[in-house]
């Protein structure tokens, strides 16, 4: 559990691959940001230099706009 602003963070292990092959993923790493009521905000296959600063800059828009993206 991670702490977080407002609340509490929960990481999620897929152990047995379920929730890889309902999501259709093939590589790894694979970063999904969900809102609060679990709805897919978005999906970042892979990985580039940098990419962690847009995911974070996605999860401060989502904090500050109860979980909208569309302004993105």
């Amino acid at each position: 559990m991670f702490q977080a602003r407002d609340g509490s963070l929960t990481p999620i292990i897929d152990v047995n691959g379920k929730f890889k092959r309902a999501l259709c993923i093939t590589e790894t790493p694979y970063t999904i940001l969900l809102d609060g009521e679990g709805n897919l905000k978005c999906r970042y296959p892979g990985y580039c230099s940098g990419d962690e600063n847009q995911i974070c800059d996605k999860i401060i828009h989502c904090l500050e706009n109860n979980g909208t993206l569309a302004d993105l």
